[in-house]
Formats: C-alpha cells, structure tokens, sequence
C-alpha cells in the first residue's frame, strides 16, 4: 500500500507499504527493495519510497470481502490514498478465478492465480499499471482452475515438507533393507513385468496419499466455514501436494535401497535362487529395488502416525488458511476485551 503526498500541486513522492502474508512467494517484491525502488521510480518518473509490512490480514478466501474492511481500516488510520495487499489466497468471484481485486482504492493481488513462472514480474507489471492508472482500463485478468491448483501446490512447497516424513523415510528404509535378505521377493521381481511393477508403484504411492489423508484428517469436510468451491480446490491441492511429496520420499527410498542392496543381497546367491539371466545382472538389481521400494513405501506410510501432526498437516492449505484465520479472530477478541 502507498501514500501519495502531495506538494505545491504536484505529486513529488509516491510512498509504498506492500502488506504481505507470510510466505515467500508473495514476498517476492520486497527481495530487494533497493532495487525495486529504483525501477518504479524511472518508469513513473517519481520519487518512491518503500515500506513494507507482513501480516496474515485475511484468514481464508471466504473471509476476503470482510477482511478487506480491516484493510480499509488501515488505509484510513495511515492516510494512505491506495493500499496493496499481496496475498497467498486463492479467490473466486461469479465463477472467475481472479487475479487481483480492486475496490475502493483497496488492490488486492492473488499470487496463487499467476501461474508458477515470473511471479516477481507479474506483480511487478500488475503494480506499474494500477499506479500508472492503466489497470483500470483493462478487464480483469482471469485464470483456470487447474493453473490455480497448480499455483497453490507450489505455493505449499512439497519438497520442503519431505522433512516432516522423517520417519517414512526410516521405517520404509528398514522394511525394504529387511525385505530384501529374503528369496521370495527376489523371484517375484524377475516374474514380474515391468507393467506390472509400474501399477506397483502407483498403488504404492496412491496407497500412501489416501493413508496420510485419512490418517491425518488433511481432507476437508463439508463445514459452514468453507465454501464449496474451495473446499474442492483446498481438497485438490492437498491431494497433488502429498503426491509430489510421496514421489520424492519413494526417490529417495529407492536410492538408499540401491546402496543397501547392493552390499547386502550377493549376486550370485540372487541367481542361484532365482530364474534370472545372469546376463542381465544390473536389470535384475534395479528391478529388485523397484519390487522392495513399492513394498515398503507402504509400510512406511502407517509410521508417519507417529510423526508431528501439526507440522503434517500444516502443509495443506486449508489448514494453514484456517491456523490464519483462527490466530486473526484471538487477536481481534483480545482486542475486543482490551
């Protein structure tokens, strides 16, 4: 957000205070302030001063319209002519999934709408209109669902969630290494095709999704909090999350099952006991470790019931929108007792 002094008739400093939630997606304007400073004011040919601020402000997407009234709140209390807000929340307005709100001299940008790619640019273009006035002439840019759910799932950063799978990652480790001294699997990796150990897999990874969703309660139910058509998004954004973090955990299960496989299972015991071409040691090896890390992704699945359910489930976003929301109302309530 921005206060725009005015002197002897004309504007001689354009002041910014971006209001920002707390991720760093949507914080990418204030990586160098310095520098963005210096950009707006050549191409507005004004003196700009930045400041910023990061706060939740809104708590869920529902919540939007009534949070834009605490914004309005700040603008007033601050004097500011306009305000920016930069938020993580996806929002959908008569159907259209909108890349930015602008109401009563309030914009609020919608980081989750603008794709996966150039996010510091697109905010950046967004901003250089409103302020040159052009984004008032131009209709308001919409996006499709599946380029918002995209946008979402990366904003929740799945691969900075694997560490919070810990003990998947041991215990399937475990199981698969245990697994694999034994001579069934063996044989059952050289008789399976490799259609077969495919549709393994994906049951595997599939079965790992449904047991952390259903373990953890990370899908949303119908509630009077939550709107349908977030609740669905929410929903699928939860689901592609989990994917993305299952496909690295069962990556890195089947490197570590490489190495321990390859010094603990001999290879001539492997051949001896199976109907395995000894000409094909390497195929046979890997097919092994496909078998065994399918097996014990699932196994590893059941330890995450042990894991920090809060930082679990702090990785879906309806969960972190709700934690937001509920920390905005206990502090409106102490304000209100104060």
């Amino acid at each position: 957000m921005f206060k725009i002094e005015e002197t002897g008739g004309k504007y001689d400093q354009t002041r910014y205070c971006f209001v920002t939630t707390p991720n760093e997606q949507t914080q990418l304007l204030l990586d160098d302030l310095t520098d963005l400073e210096s950009k707006l004011s050549n191409k507005l040919n004004k003196n700009v001063k930045i400041d910023y601020k990061i706060d939740p402000v809104i708590g869920t997407s529902e919540d939007i319209e009534n949070g834009r009234t605490k914004l309005e709140k700040i603008r007033k209390e601050n004097n500011w002519d306009y305000l920016i807000n930069i938020t993580d929340l996806p929002y959908i307005e008569k159907g259209k999934t909108l890349k930015y709100l602008l109401k009563d001299n309030i914009m609020t940008i919608f980081i989750p709408a603008l794709g996966f790619f150039n996010l510091k640019n697109k905010q950046l273009s967004m901003l250089e209109d409103f302020l040159k006035n052009d984004i008032l002439n131009k209709e308001n840019p919409t996006t499709n669902r599946l380029k918002l759910i995209i946008g979402m799932t990366l904003l929740n950063k799945p691969w900075k969630g694997v560490g919070n799978f810990k003990t998947i990652i041991s215990l399937a480790f475990a199981t698969g290494t245990y697994i694999s001294i034994f001579s069934m699997p063996w044989e059952l990796s050289v008789v399976y095709s490799k259609t077969r150990l495919t549709i393994l897999s994906l049951l595997a990874i599939i079965g790992m999704i449904i047991w952390l969703i259903y373990a953890h309660k990370l899908w949303e139910k119908k509630s009077r909090v939550t709107d349908e058509k977030y609740r669905s998004i929410y929903n699928l954004t939860t689901f592609f999350t989990l994917l993305i973090t299952t496909v690295i955990i069962y990556s890195i299960n089947v490197i570590l099952l490489t190495v321990s496989i390859s010094l603990f299972v001999p290879i001539e015991l492997f051949f001896e006991s199976t109907s395995a071409n000894n000409d094909s040691i390497i195929s046979y090896s890997l097919r092994l470790v496909w078998f065994v890390a399918s097996l014990s992704i699932l196994a590893g699945a059941f330890g995450s019931t042990v894991e920090d359910e809060n930082k679990i489930r702090f990785i879906t976003y309806s969960y972190r929108q709700n934690y937001r929301y509920n920390m905005i109302k206990k502090e409106q309530e102490e304000q209100d007792n104060d």
